[in-house]
């Protein structure tokens, strides 16, 4: 090959032998050597006249290679540019491959030519001739054709639309899907379910949205044949144009031949021709040179395009014969057809290319140039943009919606097409809408004659209307003409309607005219040849409905179309085509018949087989369509094997409602989703199905990869289900990889499994299988985690959750199996960095695995690990290997103490004491507090089963070494010794020798709890000689008493046994350990208490002992509150227990009998009870005779008045009751009627003796006065002292009892109640006398004068309401809003008073009143605050409130209000101008919502005194509105009153400042923000406009607010401006950044500042400034007096910018000191100074104390303890010591701060100088006795010392005893938590509070 250096002489020289032989089409090179003027005409001569090509290429290599390099170079240059032509064909693979591979290999031309380094001037030559002339001005005019047709055919699509577009309509980019070159019999095969399934159901395509990766310039460029697939009007043609128009735009000297044949518009070359006339006569002819061209056609046909659009057959000879090759077997052939005729032609090397249609981008792009705005209806309306899917639809939609007079916009196909045919013939007969019915019916036979042509033309699938012989226009404007050449001078012309559909439609037509011929039609679609004729029968679906638009009732007669309609739709569905399910459901949608819809499902059985499907948008919603008919029945789904396009995604997912959501319809629709280029919907289908995927365990790469995608671009993580087929034998490594890509945004994983295949009967065998299979997947998982990921314990630890293995440590173990078992060695390394970062606890089932794999496992840990075992191995072996996994363990535990852990753990034990060292190691790892067990808490009663567990080990170690002779039980004693103080125990499984050896084993006393307790004589001997090594004895249940009460019994024969028994019980809780896990703990500690009395009793009776007086202080040592049953136990027994106390108890009863004994009983108990409760109300009666039994005598009544006379009787608290008041008062007043029936029965008088008891409930009284009498509550509320607040639930019901209740008004405080309460009354009873009105009016007083009217108001309610009213009406808020009123009864609620504090009304009420008011029945009434209207229920008509608004202005006229409340109502703008134009003093509340339609009115009308005037009724407050500038400025103008407005509502005012800089002394603003304020100042600055300073702050309220702002120079300059021209302003620099050099200026101007809020940055900044000023006395005392004498540098006057509830701190150098001193040393009155959360430097704080005398200092305890030290350097006056103290002023605390030799000093230096200190804590300070000697001098001074939590030892008691002596202030020392042994002394005196 060639180099860099080698010339075109020697690259000619070197392949000479090799071209004589090999170059072709020796012209092309002879005339390109002499256009480029390498050889003249006699060399031309000369060459052409050799004999032969040999001789004649022998002459033109020889003659360049004489001429030079130069000729030689132009040569090469030939040959590259024509290599195609002169060159040997460059032959495909398969073609090489034909050949014997004996063959010598030939020498390689083009590659040779292609390695010639040819120089890149190319100016040496400047063209090259491809081929002859002829051929290229032939190629001039094939170009010049195609651009003509191009321009023909989209000049036809344009007719349709507006002649006013501004574009011209061009090809939009189509989706093109490609299946891949190769036969018919290579393309990809699915399974096909039903034998009669079509072409297209075999065609698995997917639309890639927006992302169509082929164009058709890749088309044209590629060499395979092609064939275009595609629906009709899917742009097929458009396509093949398009191909047309790159090929002449393209830049290319190739000459190359292009040839485009319509197959329906030719239709006279079925006939035998040949090519020639098939290429000159039917397309284009040649000018010159015909034999040549067509030589160079044939003979270089690898540059001939032939393009056949609109294919049905290839009966034509010479067209089947060119895509056989047998003619130009070289060419390029694209073919264009319908699937249904695809394979019927079917043959060689093609690339078949699917068209799809529009993307959803496409149609934007498509629809935008033709529509404009227009074309968003389109993409809003999902049917629409649907439609528009297909090209030939989406211009018909465009031409109807330019069209202006269409009413509806088409829903369907056969829509798009009626309205395209009303739209034709109304052009081409220039009528209006109105008058196009009729002219239809007149052409009527014209029409159905056209359509009887289409149908016949259809039929035999031809586009030519040779039969055609009407000349009328509006027939013909549906048709295109052909002209067919017939001779080289003699033509014929034919028709053809605009598109093949449209043909279709007709015929559809024609069909309906002739409804016999319909089922004939049904039949022939079920045939091979006649499956094209099924595109009739959806035109005729919708052409039947008499929907709009509608056209076949202009051309058949009603009547005819319905009798078709009756039987067509039936036949249709018996027709036998439910084989195409689709071709039906798009019937249906067209037909939008739900009962054809509803036959369809139900023939199927609700099962629509879709598989195999290739579903466009439209068929998708005619599928969603008729699932969506299915109300009652889900309908069941196949979509396996189905592509859909993104828009039919959509369609699919709105009708899941109505689809059964089962296996494997999921999973289908994820796979669809996943397989499309672009997942949007991803998001619809996670939320409909519960954030759910779907997956297969087999599948392609990029299934996986783009489900990956979704779940880690979803916002919540996403449940993944794997569907595991049967057949499935291994998982997918995409998936896998997938998995772990995902894995953190996965949240659960679930599996469903198809066990339908062979093999999987028996079930649980299955499962087995299964589980099996999941969890080879979860370690093969971990395994490709560990080799291609990072794997550590977090990703183990989320695959075991999303695998539900509950024990991660098990799979880290199988995990460890099986990478040794799948020998990936490799990985083992890295293994031990994921257990280096497991946690430390390893929970293990060793019964399932072997324990040599966890001592490998724990071999590689770099700690001990602690182990728990929750199954355990059997085998002697097993123990034995993990005794040698001890020294890796660092704790023994067990899940739980079932047999098999005792008895491994016991044999564990056994096998390791042979060998100390493991015995030891053994001990090691069990010797801890909570032995066997890690976690009590998990444990319901972690006592009883960590006991349980040692006694069965016990009793196993000690079983097992008696047999084998050997001696553990002494080796293992600490094990026992380890376990916690309580022991619980079960002595009915266990033997209590068992527990008395193992208690003789402990080192301490144990707490035992006991239940299931045995009372053999033999187990409760035993027990009592466990007494000696229990602490404390409890039960678990109330079910022990007899136990406890036989081991008394048994303990009272020996007082040793007694003291030891009672020692263990004599505690506050006995029987019980604690109070939790009791319901009520009282009552059952009580119950078991007398239970045991009562046993002990009865036994000791029996047996003649005296066991009772021994035992009495166990019953002594109980709690102070006794809850008894007394319905299980008799009173007697109380009693005896209650006189062992030593003091009085409260007792709470209930079940309580009300027999005469019991109660007399009881009496005698009430000298032992400190207070008497009960448990519920239920107890009235025996309370009640308890009360009537004690008043004969009256120390019983006195002892049980005392035990009933506390707030909360009769119950112990408030806990527990729903409503306590309620509860209590019931209780008292059943007990008043009781006593009270009671006494008067027995002739008694107790109620006066009891009424202190009633007199010592609460304050508020709740009653339901409904179910009470009320005559009860009046007595109730006479006996008391005071007042009463009465809460009432219900209300008396009848005259009387309203009268009674009347008659409790004076003696209640406060009445609370509902709303009607007042109502009811009023309606209940006519108030007759002044006396019942006046209780009336006291009761609205109790009611705070507020109440409502409401509902049906009677004419008594009326009366006795205004009545009411007479007497108090001035206070009285008053809600009128009746449902029901007559006008009368309305005049009597106000007759009788002219005054009301507030009056709401309803909208009604309004009008009645205003109406009353205009015929005077009504007196002028004043309303001192507001009359309001209430809101509606439902909004009244605008009609209706201009009657309300004339109503209220009415009432306003005659009636004195102040203000007026709509802030409820929604009265309209306009409306409200009567009220705005009120002349009368008026304010009114307007509601937010008509605020902006009311300003718009107004702005509207611009009427100066309608403004004006709303101004004044608002009061000039505009806060409620959002306003611009115009109407605020027009409000300014027409008012000189000031307006309010809301800042936050108003943003426009910030940029409006110079517009509103006149006007400043007119408006105030709300919440101005600290921008808008600077910004106005900065705008005063720069126009100087000092006279708008005080409008500014006035509209501010005095207040400059820039805080959180950045200043610059110029802001500071306009600050300082504004302050210039102000007084006593109020400034807030709060977290403001001031330039250092602008805080001087500032500090300057501080006099006319009467507030200052700053930060402490800021404020230490302007100490600084003042501090270091030349006029420092003057700046000093202007900033103190600005920050009101308070430098505050705490935290709290700095934002918190650390974390919740951390406080920063701030630390003060010696030059802050000094700045801080300096300012204060010109203070002239007190100033508080704030250190808190302040870190003062040492050597800084010296500087402060000179100052202090004119302080009040707040600082930290440190702070106070470094100026304490301070004090006893001599180098400082004592005086300073008196100015600290008054610094921090009355009491000191210290605690908590550490205190050494100098603090000590300096605080009893200050104490020196004061006479008296009220507290000082000095708690927690670690003092000595050292440090307290330093102190106790000055410490009398002292009220109240807290020495507590210190050092203090007894040493020095005798000085604290000195400090009280009689001379002292001190009153109390507190010494808790110091170490003093003898504390007697000091506890003899009260003063100290010590233990």
């Amino acid at each position: 090959m060639a180099c860099t250096s080698q010339t075109a002489f020697d690259y000619v020289w070197s392949a000479r032998i090799h071209l004589v032989g090999e170059l072709k089409n020796l012209p092309v090179i002879l005339e390109n050597l002499y256009q480029q003027k390498v050889f003249n005409d006699e060399e031309v001569c000369e060459i052409e006249t050799e004999r032969n090509d040999y001789d004649k290429t022998r002459a033109i290599l020889d003659r360049v290679i004489k001429k030079g390099e130069a000729a030689c170079e132009v040569l090469l240059r030939i040959i590259d540019m024509t290599r195609m032509r002169t060159l040997e064909r460059i032959f495909s693979f398969s073609e090489k491959t034909t050949g014997s591979s004996s063959e010598p290999k030939q020498f390689d031309l083009h590659h040779w030519i292609s390695c010639f380094p040819f120089k890149e001037d190319t100016q040496i030559y400047g063209g090259c001739s491809q081929g002859p002339r002829p051929c290229h001005i032939y190629q001039e005019k094939l170009m010049e054709k195609a651009q003509k047709k191009v321009d023909e055919f989209w000049m036809r699509n344009q007719k349709l639309l507006s002649v006013n577009r501004k574009s011209d309509l061009s090809y939009s980019p189509l989706v093109l899907d490609t299946q891949g070159s190769g036969s018919a019999s290579k393309i990809k095969k699915f399974k096909i379910k039903k034998s009669k399934m079509s072409r297209p159901k075999k065609l698995r395509t997917y639309i890639p949205e927006d992302k169509s990766k082929v164009s058709p310039s890749d088309l044209l460029k590629t060499n395979k044949n092609i064939v275009l697939v595609g629906k009709p009007g899917i742009g097929k043609t458009a396509l093949c144009h398009e191909i047309l128009k790159l090929w002449v735009e393209r830049k290319s000297e190739k000459l190359d031949y292009m040839f485009y044949f319509d197959m329906r518009e030719t239709s006279h070359i079925t006939g035998v021709m040949s090519l020639e006339e098939l290429l000159f006569s039917v397309y284009c002819e040649p000018d010159d040179g015909k034999d040549k061209v067509l030589q160079d056609i044939k003979r270089y046909s690898d540059n001939v395009t032939v393009i056949f659009d609109g294919v049905t057959d290839l009966t034509c000879s010479v067209v089947k014969r060119i895509v056989d090759r047998d003619l130009l077997p070289n060419a390029k052939v694209i073919i264009a057809c319908r699937p249904d005729d695809e394979e019927d032609f079917f043959s060689g090397d093609f690339l078949t290319v699917e068209v799809k249609g529009f993307s959803e981008q496409a149609i934007k792009s498509y629809l935008l140039p033709i529509l404009g705005e227009e074309h968003k209806k389109i993409l809003c309306d999902l049917e629409l943009l649907t439609l528009c899917h297909v090209p030939m639809y989406a211009l018909m939609v465009a031409a109807c919606l330019l069209c202006k007079t269409l009413e509806v916009l088409p829903r369907s196909k056969t829509e798009i097409y009626i309205i395209i045919v009303r739209f034709c013939l109304q052009v081409s007969s220039n009528k209006t809408n109105k008058h196009l019915d009729s002219f239809i019916q007149e052409k009527k036979k014209e029409i159905l004659s056209l359509a009887e042509i289409a149908f016949h033309a259809t039929e035999r699938k031809s586009v030519s209307l040779t039969d055609l012989h009407c000349e009328d226009r509006c027939v013909l404007s549906f048709l295109k003409p052909l002209v067919v050449k017939l001779a080289p001078t003699k033509t014929k012309t034919t028709h053809a309607f605009l598109h093949y559909t449209v043909q279709e439609f007709f015929a559809a037509v024609w069909l309906l005219k002739n409804p016999n011929e319909i089922k004939d039609v049904f039949q022939q679609c079920l045939k091979e040849e006649k499956q094209h004729m099924k595109h009739l029968i959806p035109f005729m679906c919708r052409l039947l409905t008499e929907k709009s638009p509608s056209l076949m009732e202009h051309l058949i007669p009603a009547q005819e179309l319905k009798n078709t309609s009756n039987w067509f739709f039936k036949e249709l569905i018996d027709s036998g085509l439910d084989d195409d399910i689709l071709s039906l459901c798009e019937c249906i949608y067209e037909s939008q018949c739900p009962e054809a819809g509803i036959s369809l499902l139900k023939r199927l059985n609700y099962h629509l087989d879709l598989s195999g499907e290739s579903l466009d948008s439209y068929l998708c919603c005619a599928v969603a369509n008729v699932v969506a008919l299915s109300r009652e029945r889900k309908v069941s789904l196949d979509l396996e094997g189905v592509s859909v396009s993104e828009q039919g995604v959509r369609s699919l997912l709105g009708c899941l409602d109505n689809v059964q959501w089962s296996d494997p319809l999921p999973q289908q629709l994820w796979r669809i989703i996943l397989l499309s280029e672009e997942q949007r919907e991803s998001v619809t289908l996670l939320s409909r199905d519960g954030h759910q995927l779907h997956l297969p365990v087999q599948g392609e790469r990029q299934l996986f990869e783009r489900a990956v995608s979704v779940i880690q671009k979803n916002p919540m993580k996403v449940n993944v289900c794997l569907h595991w087929d049967s057949g499935a034998t291994a998982v997918s490594q995409s998936l896998s990889m997938s998995l772990l890509d995902a894995l953190h945004y996965i949240k659960s994983l679930s599996f469903s499994i198809n066990n339908k295949g062979p093999g999987q009967q028996d079930k649980e065998q299955s499962h087995e299988m299964w589980e099996e299979k999941k969890m080879k997947l979860l370690l093969d998982l971990c395994l490709k985690a560990a080799i291609h990921r990072e794997l550590d314990f977090h990703v183990v630890k989320k695959l075991a959750t999303l695998f539900s293995v509950d024990n991660v440590h098990h799979l880290l173990l199988d995990f460890h199996q099986h990478v040794k078992s799948t020998e990936c060695f490799s990985v083992i390394p890295k293994l031990k960095a994921l257990y280096e970062s497991t946690p430390s606890v390893w929970t293990i089932d060793l019964s399932k695995r072997k324990t040599s794999i966890l001592l490998e496992v724990l071999k590689l840990q770099t700690e001990k690990k602690h182990v728990k075992l929750c199954g355990c191995p059997g085998e002697e072996d097993e123990v034995k290997i993990f005794l040698q996994c001890l020294p890796f363990i660092s704790q023994l535990s067990f899940l739980y103490g079932s047999g098999d852990k005792v008895k491994f753990c016991g044999s564990l034990f056994c096998a390791a004491a042979s060998e100390e060292k493991h015995l030891e190691l053994l001990l090691s790892v069990c010797r801890y507090e909570t032995f066997p067990f890690k976690d009590w808490e998990r444990f319901g009663d972690f006592e009883y089963s960590q006991c349980g567990f040692l006694l069965d080990l016990y009793s196993y170690i000690k079983d097992s070494t008696t047999n084998k002779g050997l001696s553990v039980l002494p080796s293992v004693q600490s094990v026992f010794q380890s376990t916690p103080s309580v022991w619980f125990i079960d002595l009915s499984k266990r033997k209590t020798s068992i527990l008395l050896e193992v208690l003789k084993l402990q080192t301490e006393k144990k707490h035992v709890k006991l239940f299931g307790c045995s009372v053999e004589e033999d187990e409760v001997k035993i027990f009592l000689q466990c007494l000696p090594f229990i602490s404390q004895l409890s039960f678990w249940s109330e079910d022990e008493v007899k136990f406890c009460g036989s081991l008394f019994c048994a303990a009272a024969s020996e007082e040793k046994h007694l003291e030891l028994f009672l020692s263990v019980c004599r505690y506050q809780t006995f029987p019980f350990k604690d109070r939790e896990g009791f319901d009520d703990f009282e009552y059952s500690q009580c119950d078991f208490l007398l239970d045991l009395y009562s046993y002990i009793k009865e036994s000791t009776t029996y047996q003649g002992l005296s066991v009772l007086p021994s035992v009495q202080s166990v019953f002594q040592s109980t709690p102070s509150v006794w809850t008894i049953d007394l319905s299980k136990r008799k009173t007697s027994i109380l009693l005896e227990v209650l006189k062992l106390q030593t003091e009085k108890k409260h007792v709470k009863l209930f079940g309580c009998s009300v027999e005469e004994d019991e109660v007399k009983i009881f009496l005698q108990c009430l000298p032992f009870i400190s207070q008497l409760s009960f448990w519920s109300g239920d107890e009235v009666k025996f309370c009640g005779s308890l009360f009537c039994a004690a008043a004969t005598e009256e120390k019983h009544l006195e002892l049980l008045l005392s035990v009933c006379r506390y707030q909360t009787f009769p119950f112990e608290d408030r806990e527990g009751f729903d409503d306590f008041e309620y509860s209590q008062c019931g209780f008292l007043l059943d007990l008043y009627s009781y006593i009270k029936e009671s006494t008067t029965y027995q002739g008694l008088s107790v109620l006066p003796s009891v009424q202190s008891v009633f007199q010592s409930t609460p304050s508020v009284w709740s009653i339901n006065l409904s179910e009470r009498k009320t005559s009860i509550l009046l007595e109730l509320l006479k006996l008391q002292t005071e007042k009463k607040h009465v809460k009432l639930k219900g209300y008396p019901d009848d005259e009387s009892k309203v009268k009674m209740f009347l008659q409790c008004l004076p003696l209640i405080s406060q009445l609370s109640c509902g709303p009607e309460l007042f109502q009811r009354v009023c309606t209940s009873i006519s108030l007759r006398s002044k006396q019942e009105a006046e209780q009336a009016a006291l009761l609205l007083q109790l009611l705070g004068f507020n109440r409502q009217l409401k509902g049906k108001l009677l004419s008594q309610t009326c009366q006795s309401v205004g009545q009411v009213l007479g007497l108090c009406g001035p206070s009285v808020d008053l809600i009128l809003t009746p449902q029901q009123i007559s006008v009368g009864d309305a005049l009597l609620v106000f007759r009788q008073t002219t005054k009301l504090r507030s009056l709401r009304l309803s909208t009604d009420m309004a009008l009645i009143l205003s109406l009353w008011v205009k015929r005077g029945r009504v007196v002028p009434l004043s309303v001192t605050d507001e009359l309001s209207l209430v809101s509606e229920t439902f909004q009244p008509s605008e009609s209706v409130w201009l009657k309300v608004v004339s109503s209220l202005a009415y009432l306003l006229r005659h009636w004195t209000v102040r203000r007026l409340d709509l802030t409820e109502s929604r009265i309209p703008a306009q409306a409200l101008t009567p009220l705005l134009l009120h002349n009368g003093p008026l304010t009114i509340k307007l509601n937010e919502k008509i605020s902006e339609p009311l300003l718009d009115f107004l702005s509207e009308i611009q009427d100066e005194d309608l403004t004006r005037s709303f101004l004044s009724k608002v009061d000039g407050d505009l806060t409620p509105f959002s306003l611009n500038w115009e109407f605020l400025h027009l409000l300014l103008q027409s008012s000189s009153q000031t307006l309010t407005v809301n800042m936050r509502k108003n943003s426009f005012l910030q940029r409006s400042v110079t517009c509103l800089l006149p006007f400043l002394d007119r408006v105030v603003f709300e919440r101005p923000s600290p921008s808008f304020v600077l910004t106005v100042m900065r705008e005063i600055y720069k126009t100087q406009a000092s006279s708008s300073i005080p409008g500014l702050l006035r509209s501010c309220d005095d207040v400059i607010n820039l805080t959180c702002k950045q200043m610059d120079s110029e802001d500071c300059a306009a600050l300082l401006y504004t302050l210039k021209h102000s007084d006593g302003v109020k400034l807030n620099l709060l977290w403001t950044l001031i330039p250092p050099g602008e805080i001087n200026l500032i500090l300057s101007m501080l006099d006319k500042v009467s507030h200052l809020s700053v930060d402490r940055e800021l404020l230490l900044k302007m100490l600084h400034s003042c501090a270091a000023s030349d006029a420092v006395d003057e700046r000093a005392a202007s900033l103190l007096r600005a920050l009101q004498h308070r430098l505050d540098l705490s935290c709290s006057s700095h934002v918190e910018m650390s974390e919740e509830g951390q406080r920063e701190t701030f630390c003060l150098d010696v030059a802050d000191c000094w700045a801080i001193s300096t300012v204060l040393g010109y203070n002239i009155q007190d100033t508080e100074l704030n250190l808190q959360d302040c870190v003062v430097e040492s050597s800084g704080l010296n500087l402060l104390p000179s100052v202090l005398n004119r302080v009040k200092l707040r600082a930290s305890k440190v702070v106070v303890l470094q100026l304490m030290s301070i004090l006893v350097d001599e180098f400082y006056p004592r005086s300073w010591a008196e100015s600290l103290h008054r610094a921090l002023g009355g009491d000191l605390d210290l605690s908590h701060t550490e205190l050494d030799q100098k603090a000590c000093e300096g605080l009893a230096l200050m104490l020196d100088f004061v006479e008296e200190v009220t507290e000082l804590d000095l708690s927690h300070c670690q003092l000595t006795d050292q440090l307290l000697c330093t102190l106790i001098k000055s410490l009398h001074k002292v009220q109240v010392i807290d020495l507590s939590h210190n050092r203090i030892t007894g040493a020095s008691t005798s000085m604290l005893l000195e400090l009280i002596s009689k001379d002292s202030c001190t009153k109390t020392v507190r010494l808790f938590g110091n170490t003093m042994v003898d504390q007697t002394p000091l506890k003899k005196n009260k003063q100290f509070e010590i233990w």
